[in-house]
């Protein structure tokens, strides 16, 4: 109990100083009230006295795996941040990240995944330069015919031709007219490329065979198509039923010889204005027998899927390999080349040069229900076709002699295998239907 005595002041009667109520605990007298004893006051945890309230102490605040402490708020920590592959962090952000992982048989090329043109041989295959050709060693019983190559037990026919650029590495070259252009690389001529180049530039070969033609003596070219058959020029054979082919060479611009074996990269001769033609420039193109232009892929030309495109000037990456030197085989026919005409033939049958005057055996399948196969040759020295009937046997086998007679045969023949039926006329068969074109066979 506390006792207060009253005083007379001034005429008032006023309770004597320190005299008060009695304040419970967390208070204090203050001019006779109970207030808050500030210095008594207990925050909770992670909150701090301030002028009399418990606050925020953002020293005590814990922010969760991810986030950081800034101005009293938990935010983003991009530091922490795990960003799934494939993706890396820029700006606080996960974004793609364009070093790609590419699979099998890719190339990774400015964040995309291209096509790994070097070439990786399946099973039963080897090889050969930038192709694939059956291992016979592997396959015993299978064999494919020139031109193909083994895919999971079946010969698949070969189709694009991945090729360098048929000049000298180094040299960049304008193109004028790509394949399928306007001016003249339609039809058979349509994977054709022209390059636009100052007469006498060195001419390299885009792939490694052997010289099947050419011709050198030319010295007429105009912008007409009178002029076609005036062009100088070189064919390649590489061996399997292609046929590298480059025209308008100058005169005297044949640098290599009839039968000689040459490598990719080599020196073949200058380029020139003779023939069909409106302008220097080479005129450059892979066949088959059918003398079809083939798609080409050029090794140049790879981030953009092999293709040159004119107006715009490539540069030639064509360098000789360090195992040049072997000698090139000419072509033999695949076994599949009449294949549409209902004919099969066994492997061997030459489909680029023969001898003159040699004789030969073509055997092999019918797959027509007609009883013949007929032979079709063209006689170059009278310029008509003479013919052989073969009688189809037991599982559809026939077997037909070829011959080369001089001089009905000069420079070169043609040849034709087709399923036959019975005609009423000195040849004895015929075929269902006539041909368009036929493989052309050089006699030397």
């Amino acid at each position: 109990m506390r006792f207060c005595i009253e005083i007379l002041l001034f005429g008032l009667v006023v309770p004597e100083f320190g005299c008060g109520p009695s304040c419970g605990s967390g208070t204090v007298d203050h001019n006779g009230s109970c207030v808050a004893s500030y210095d008594e006051i207990v925050c909770a945890a992670g909150t701090t006295l301030a002028n009399g309230s418990c606050v925020a102490s953002y020293d005590k605040v814990v922010c969760a795996a991810g986030t950081t402490l800034a101005n009293g708020s938990c935010v983003a920590s991009y530091d922490e941040i795990v960003c799934a592959p494939g993706t890396t962090l820029a700006n606080g952000n996960c974004t793609p990240d364009f070093a790609a992982v590419c699979g099998a048989g890719t190339l990774e090329s400015s964040g995309r995944c291209l096509p790994l043109y070097v070439l990786s041989c399946g099973p039963g295959t080897l090889q050969v330069e930038n192709r694939c050709e059956p291992d016979s060693s592997a396959n015993p019983n299978i064999t494919c015919g020139t031109g193909a190559v083994l895919r999971d037990g079946v010969c698949v026919g070969l189709s694009t031709q991945a090729i360098a650029m048929p000049f000298a590495s180094g040299a960049s070259v304008l193109v004028t007219q790509s394949a399928n252009g306007y001016d003249s690389h339609h039809g058979y001529e349509q994977y054709a490329v022209d390059f636009g180049v100052p007469l006498g530039t060195d001419i390299a070969a885009a792939r490694g065979g052997r010289v099947l033609a050419s011709r050198s003596d030319s010295t007429v070219g105009c912008a007409t198509d009178t002029c076609v058959g005036d062009a100088n020029y070189i064919v390649i054979d590489h061996g399997d039923g292609t046929f590298g082919q480059y025209w308008h060479l100058q005169q005297n611009g044949v640098k290599v010889a009839l039968g000689d074996s040459v490598c990719r990269g080599q020196l073949i001769g200058k380029s020139g204005n003779t023939g069909f033609s409106t302008g220097p420039h080479l005129h450059f193109a892979i066949v088959d027998v059918w003398q079809q232009t083939l798609p080409l892929f050029f090794d140049e030309a790879k981030d953009n899927g092999g293709a040159l495109y004119a107006g715009s000037s490539f540069t030639s990456a064509n360098v000789t390999p360090a195992s040049c030197g072997e000698a090139h085989a000419y072509s033999d026919c695949a076994t599949d080349t009449f294949l549409t005409r209902g004919v099969l033939m066994d492997a061997g049958v030459p489909c680029a040069v023969a001898t003159p005057g040699s004789t030969y055996i073509i055997t092999g399948t019918s797959l027509s229900s007609l009883p013949f196969v007929q032979l079709a040759r063209y006689r170059t020295s009278s310029s008509d076709w003479e013919f052989d009937c073969a009688s189809v046997g037991a599982g559809g086998h026939y077997s037909v002699t070829v011959s080369w007679p001089t001089p009905a045969y000069a420079s070169y023949g043609m040849m034709m295998l087709s399923a036959a039926e019975p005609e009423a006329s000195a040849a004895g068969c015929k075929p269902p239907e006539g041909w368009w074109l036929s493989p052309k066979v050089y006699l030397r």
